[in-house]
């Protein structure tokens, strides 16, 4: 499962986050850090705001980023 924490409206922002509903113990975490645990590269000024959706097979993720200069945009995850 994926999606987002945090207050949109907040100076906080949001924060994509996956959960695996496999194992309900389990907590939820960053999609920045669990794909960069994985190999992939995340420039530093980008923070992955909202992860909108999963595909059926749970290996692509769709959602948005934004940077530090206020520039936004999409990005597709790869799981596997």
């Amino acid at each position: 499962m994926v999606g987002f924490s945090g207050d949109r409206f907040s100076c906080n922002g949001t924060t994509a986050f996956i959960w695996d509903a496999i194992s309900p113990k389990s907590h939820m975490q960053s999609l920045a850090k669990y794909l960069t645990k994985r190999g992939a590269i995340i420039p530093a000024k980008i923070t992955l705001t909202d992860a909108f959706a999963i595909s059926a097979d749970g290996i692509t993720v769709i959602g948005t980023w934004q940077g530090t200069s206020f520039n936004f945009g999409a990005f597709v995850a790869k799981l596997r």
